[in-house]
């Protein structure tokens, strides 16, 4: 199983618990591959999901790239 979430720093409790439950309600599947996509995510949440990875044993991969941020936008502009 593959599962991929993007977020940002406010949706760190949400991804966590959404892995909690996958991995709860999925221990009959042997692999489950995380994949993180975030963006402005602070050392301290990222460590916090990174820690969940090591208290299921049924997750096999967990990863997290960093996106860039849209061409064209100014660092504090949001796109529409």
């Amino acid at each position: 199983m593959n599962i991929l979430y993007t977020f940002n720093d406010k949706f760190v409790p949400q991804v966590a618990a959404a892995i909690t439950s996958v991995c709860e309600n999925n221990k009959n599947v042997f692999e489950i591959h995380f994949y993180l996509m975030s963006l402005n995510v602070s050392q301290e949440n990222e460590r916090k999901v990174l820690t969940i990875a090591p208290n299921h044993g049924n997750i096999s991969k967990l990863s997290r790239t960093t996106a860039a941020q849209p061409s064209g936008l100014k660092k504090n502009q949001k796109s529409a």
